[in-house]
């Protein structure tokens, strides 16, 4: 029972803290080229998350390269529905490990925002189609 507890506080200590829940989607939606990334916290379904308007975290990069700071970045920003407008980023990467067009992406990111908030995730993001526009009655 007590190497259980010792296992338990090991784990605690060694294991990275998990943020809530979050998942990331990616497109070529842009006029550019480019490639966006979005991730949608408090969500584990990006089809469910993109209804849901909670808070986001986006992206886009013309790809080729394995590394990424934010002059590089198409624009870099995060919406909070609860707070006015969207909060860029300052500083911070993006690194591609995979990109596979219309398949998979992963990779890892680090950014931290014009409020001071830092965006990180170590990522798999599979293909999601870029939205349509809702249609006019």
């Amino acid at each position: 029972m007590r190497l259980a507890r010792w296992a338990m506080l090991a784990a605690l200590f060694t294991t990275p803290a998990a943020a809530a829940d979050s998942v990331s989607c990616f497109n070529d939606s842009g006029p550019k080229g480019r490639i966006g990334l979005w991730t949608y916290e408090g969500q584990t379904d990006w089809r469910v998350a993109r209804q849901a308007r909670g808070a986001t975290f986006v992206l886009g990069f013309a790809p080729g390269r394995d590394e990424y700071q934010v002059p590089d970045l198409g624009y870099c920003f995060f919406i909070n529905p609860n707070a006015a407008g969207a909060v860029k980023c300052t500083s911070g990467s993006l690194k591609v490990s995979r990109l596979a067009a219309r398949q998979a992406m992963s990779g890892q990111y680090r950014f931290v925002l014009e409020d001071g908030q830092v965006k990180g995730l170590t990522f798999v993001a599979s293909f999601c189609p870029p939205k349509k526009p809702a249609a006019r009655e």
